[in-house]
């Protein structure tokens, strides 16, 4: 770490001898009034120290982590930072944990009375009934200080990779401090944490694919490979901020990682809920929908306006493949990705057969259904390129919420309400009809949006040549 330079800066920026005095003082004095004046002391010397790890370097060292860049561009200080000759990772990981050293030293102290509560401290007067000893400690304290750190350090990686986002929004005028990480954590985190404050008599074990695990084990796995993701994906950030072409592999890697993840979770016995639907159809099925909310959250979270666009088209035509391959948008690759799920689910829907009921037990056309969607999904894409590829596209993101908001929410309401609910298929993915009154309005608005959208290209941008 010595020999990073992003985090000798924020070590001496952050750890100053005034802090290093002070924070042990406080909350070993804190703790100790807990302790011997509160009620039931190891207990609530135990909950409270974990619960202010959490507080500090959880939530507040999110918040940090998040708001580290804008900090840097408000002060002037990023763009100097970018000339300089660090590397992506060493910036990655001298911001990620520079900029949130503070928060780790306070909770660190916390950490530390949580373990020490846990080792000398009898489980008699931990947890009266053995029973009652939550799963997270269920097989030693190393996996359970393991656990709450890597939640920890994922929240924060989160938080960072919120902050870039924000900063990397060349639309935006301003570059404020945003809360946007205590937000999102503030009913997370704790929620994350409380799942594993489960007794021990209610661990049961995970089936994933036709494989058996325990609770714990796979869980705390998982929350490592999704960290290591979350890391992942702050380093592609902060090599596209530095102006470093990204490999096109990794955004793939990561997709077909939770398509693979997710399908493993359905099992035999559950696939009865979904009314006679194939056991392996109800797992593509599953895919395919994570591949279409994963082509949303990448429209929401990345700006393709006519710039972006056209460096593509140019460095195709010049035959620079490569440099194309990293330049297309990731969710194009997503949306790639849900047509050719989509495509997999309906052949192997018609190679298996079984039924696919509602709640109330009509049949519902999965071939018609699952092409609505792929077609609403085709016209909300070329809906926001439209505004994109405007004039002013500083507005594109929101003005296309608001009319997927009235298109997908508002007007079905109204239709409901109105008992017209027939005309529901002009608005909605509708497997409740016939496949041609299914498809067809989709396909025609998905068809005429992007004419629309081609149109407004070639009259800003000129001919759409590839």
């Amino acid at each position: 770490m010595h020999r990073n330079p992003e985090f000798q800066r924020n070590f001496w920026l952050e750890i100053t001898p005034h802090r290093l005095i002070a924070t042990p003082l406080i909350f070993g004095g804190f703790y100790y009034l807990i302790l011997f004046f509160g009620e039931h002391g190891d207990q609530a010397l135990l909950l409270t120290s974990l619960w202010m790890f959490i507080l500090f370097s959880g939530l507040w060292g999110a918040y940090l982590s998040e708001n580290a860049l804008v900090t840097e561009i408000q002060n002037k200080t990023w763009p100097l930072q970018r000339l300089t000759s660090i590397n992506p990772w060493s910036m990655t990981w001298g911001k990620l944990f520079g900029s949130t050293l503070f928060s780790w030293y306070v909770g660190l102290w916390s950490l530390g009375v949580f373990v020490l509560t846990l080792i000398l401290a009898p489980d008699i007067f931990l947890f009266p009934r053995p029973d009652h000893k939550w799963i997270m400690l269920s097989h030693g304290i190393v996996p359970a200080v393991l656990f709450i750190v890597g939640v920890v350090i994922w929240f924060q990686a989160w938080g960072f990779l919120l902050g870039m986002w924000q900063a990397q929004n060349r639309f935006s005028k301003s570059k404020r401090r945003s809360g946007l990480s205590l937000l999102l954590g503030l009913p997370l985190l704790p929620s994350v944490i409380l799942s594993s404050f489960e007794p021990i008599k209610l661990s049961k074990a995970v089936h994933w694919y036709h494989c058996e695990f325990s609770e714990f084990w796979f869980w705390l796995a998982s929350l490592y490979l999704f960290l290591a993701w979350t890391i992942t994906g702050v380093y592609m950030q902060m090599r596209r901020e530095l102006q470093v072409a990204n490999p096109p592999w990794v955004w793939k890697a990561f997709l077909i990682f939770v398509l693979v993840y997710a399908m493993g979770f359905p099992q035999e016995k559950d696939i009865i809920s979904l009314n006679g639907l194939n056991f392996w159809v109800a797992r593509l099925l599953l895919g395919w929908g994570l591949m279409v909310a994963f082509t949303y959250v990448i429209l929401l979270w990345e700006r393709s306006d006519g710039v972006d666009i056209r460096r593509l088209f140019h460095l195709w035509r010049s035959h620079r493949i490569q440099a194309a391959l990293c330049e297309i948008p990731r969710w194009l690759v997503a949306s790639i990705l849900a047509w050719a799920t989509a495509a997999g689910l309906l052949a192997l829907h018609a190679l298996l057969g079984g039924t696919f009921l509602n709640d109330e037990g009509d049949m519902i056309n999965l071939y018609g259904w699952v092409a609505a969607a792929m077609c609403f999904l085709m016209r909300d894409i070329a809906l926001l390129l439209y505004f994109y590829f405007s004039d002013k596209p500083q507005r594109a993101l929101a003005t296309a919420v608001v009319y997927w908001t009235v298109l997908y929410i508002l007007i079905p309401m109204l239709l409901g309400v109105v008992w017209m609910d027939i005309f529901n298929p002009l608005f909605l993915p509708d497997g409740s009809v016939n496949f041609a009154y299914a498809v067809a309005p989709p396909l025609l608005q998905a068809v005429l949006m992007w004419r629309a959208t081609i149109r407004r290209w070639r009259t800003r941008f000129g001919a759409l040549a590839i």
